[in-house]
């Protein structure tokens, strides 16, 4: 009986090994729908400055999610689920806080960048619209160094 026992156990553990597998191998990558420019956008410019992108590949989800679900977060990012949450209050706070917020998440998951105080799209805190508008470019210039010194020294 004890061995029956273990034979079933052993089997349920495979299967849902092997689903488990399978869901953290497929190769789909689902992008919330009011996300998918950004994310493309965000594509274009690693791209135009070529900066090499491999584990961006990696992501499963990059989802619009209720607040709760984040602790109330602006994003959220986890490269053992391979996934990024951006919160429901972030996709009200304008187009360019949410880019914002996009950015920074796939700054942690593809470059693994750190916080960083001040004015920098790494900033833990969420900048107003008013600040990303007046500040993009210098923002956009510093991130994509910051992604350019970890690709270049292998910071993963």
């Amino acid at each position: 009986m004890k061995n029956l026992i273990g034979i079933i156990l052993l089997g349920v553990l495979c299967y849902y090994g092997v689903k488990y597998y399978r869901y953290m191998n497929q190769a789909d990558l689902y992008v919330s729908g009011r996300l998918i420019p950004i994310v493309d956008e965000w594509k274009q410019s690693m791209k135009d400055n070529n900066i090499p992108i491999a584990r961006f590949d990696m992501i499963k989800k990059i989802q619009i999610v209720p607040d709760h679900i984040i602790d109330y977060k602006a994003g959220y990012c986890d490269p053992r689920m391979r996934l990024i949450y951006i919160s429901q209050s972030t996709m009200q706070a304008g187009h360019i806080a949410i880019k914002g917020a996009v950015w920074h998440e796939l700054g942690h998951y593809v470059f693994r960048l750190e916080h960083q105080s001040g004015l920098n799209l790494m900033n833990p805190d969420i900048l107003t619209d008013e600040v990303y508008l007046n500040n993009w470019d210098t923002l956009k210039t510093d991130y994509l160094k910051q992604c350019i010194y970890h690709e270049e020294r292998g910071i993963y």
